[in-house]
């Protein structure tokens, strides 16, 4: 299915939806504490490439990770997302106006695609359980396609409680590092989470956080931005992908490895399946400097930026990112 950018970040909204992240990322800058991290994954110290909204970051010199570094505190993050106004906005206008279009050209495939790679395991999960929920909409899908599977929720934040309540989801209303194996159904369970690594203070201990809570034989997908992908590279520090205080680290496929061996998963294999790095790097060619890039993206017919579009995802160089950690 081809997607354009338009159909699921209406231009308009995630306009005032960056504007007021910059307005977050000021006023969380101004008061919080720094703290300086190496690369997780390497152990490697993270070398500056450029500042963008009050924020450093700079890249691992061994997996290309992009990082800020230094970055809030657990705690001010944690601020930041009850009090700061583009979270607010996001949960609000943004996700509700677009909740329907996401769900036809995101949620719904993300849910076959799980359907999918739940069916390829040799062992079947017994459950179900979705790190991170929001809404609930990827598990009213999935619940359509694997009706037998029951599907739970792990989700913190107290007013999406209700939403998932409301929708007869079962959720387990805490942080994920307070989730204790009694918690959840007995049997064994599959992991999942969406686009939720990029937000996090410290990827390596939500991993090893769900490593925890898996049996042997499960399984945990998680999808985030890679710092790889076309469009990411292309535009740097111009790529809305690249904002903080949201998205405070974009791992590389290498990074994802690296992690997933010291959080203790068994394996760790990476596939980029993203549909609109072209498209993405196309409505922003002003800020494209490569010379070949700027001359493919601004005279390649629709069908050819369409070919491209797979290719870069079948080589493994698309900013989106789908990642299956087994143990």
């Amino acid at each position: 299915m081809k997607i354009k950018e338009e159909q699921i970040r209406p231009a308009a909204l995630f306009d005032t939806y960056l504007a007021l992240a910059e307005e977050d990322a000021k006023w969380l800058s101004s008061d919080c504490v720094w703290v300086t991290v190496d690369c997780w994954a390497c152990e490697m110290p993270i070398e500056k490439q450029f500042r963008k909204l009050h924020f450093d970051f700079g890249e691992c010199p061994s997996c290309k990770s992009i990082i800020a570094n230094p970055r809030p505190t657990n705690k001010d993050i944690s601020r930041f997302y009850s009090e700061g106004k583009s979270p607010k906005f996001w949960a609000s206008d943004f996700y509700r106006v677009t909740a329907e279009s996401r769900r036809e050209l995101l949620w719904r495939p993300k849910a076959e695609q799980v359907a999918g790679i739940i069916a390829s395991l040799p062992t079947k999960p017994d459950w179900i359980c979705d790190i991170g929920a929001g809404y609930g909409i990827f598990i009213e899908e999935l619940r359509k396609i694997l009706p037998s599977i029951p599907v739970i929720a792990v989700e913190p934040t107290p007013s999406l409680v209700v939403e998932l309540k409301a929708k007869k989801i079962s959720v387990i209303d805490k942080f994920l590092g307070d989730v204790e194996k009694s918690d959840l159904p007995k049997g064994r369970g599959f992991f999942t989470s969406f686009e939720l690594l990029e937000h996090l203070q410290n990827p390596l201990v939500f991993l090893q956080e769900v490593r925890r809570l898996c049996e042997v034989e499960s399984g945990f997908l998680a999808t985030t931005l890679s710092s790889w992908g076309l469009d990411i590279q292309l535009l740097r520090e111009k790529s809305k992908a690249i904002f903080p205080p949201h998205h405070l680290q974009i791992l590389s496929p290498k990074a994802m490895k690296g992690l997933g061996s010291r959080a203790g998963f068994r394996s760790v294999s990476v596939t980029t399946p993203g549909k609109l790095d072209v498209d993405i790097s196309a409505r922003n060619i002003e800020h494209v400097k490569d010379g070949f890039w700027k001359v493919f993206l601004s005279e390649a017919s629709e069908v050819d930026k369409q070919k491209m579009q797979e290719v870069v995802a079948s080589a493994g160089f698309s900013s989106h990112m789908w990642c299956l950690f087994k143990t």
